[in-house]
């Protein structure tokens, strides 16, 4: 298909991260990225960190479901777009701090993130979907600031 490359262990089309083949436990996201698609890290248990880029604009849904090892995510308040489920299952998850462009937080994105004892949200946040954090059993503090 025209416009796909390979760079390195990112595989990604004008902005779109479509699929990730490596094996590393911290990676960085290239510059450039804008999307990433959905599934494109589904059940990488042994990703542990996730440097994102500057301009990042959505992430896809069940993006990053069932990756174990990932322990907190920062987003860039770039993101408009977090799809649902995105993290998931994401059991190692300890903590997020969501971004200033969001404006709504999708069913599921948190769901079964058994670990997760605080979220940070930002106060342009208009609506939360129905689960969001379902079965966060550890959920403690839900940060709601400006």
């Amino acid at each position: 298909m025209a416009g796909r490359f390979v760079s390195g262990d990112y595989c990604i089309s004008d902005g779109l991260l479509w699929k990730y083949t490596g094996q590393d436990s911290d990676i960085i996201i290239p510059e450039g990225v804008r999307e990433i698609a959905e599934y494109a890290f589904l059940g990488k248990t042994f990703l542990r960190s996730v440097a994102f880029p500057r301009g990042l604009v959505s992430i896809g849904r069940r993006c990053f479901e069932g990756c174990t090892g990932l322990t907190a995510i920062h987003l860039p308040d770039s993101v408009s777009l977090i799809g649902e489920s995105a993290f998931s299952n994401c059991s190692g998850l300890r903590s997020a701090k969501l971004p200033a462009g969001l404006n709504v937080i999708e069913s599921c994105v948190f769901k079964g993130c058994s670990s997760l004892t605080e979220i940070r949200i930002p106060d342009n946040v208009r609506a939360i979907e129905a689960g969001a954090s379902a079965d966060c059993s550890s959920l403690e503090m839900v940060y709601i600031s400006g």
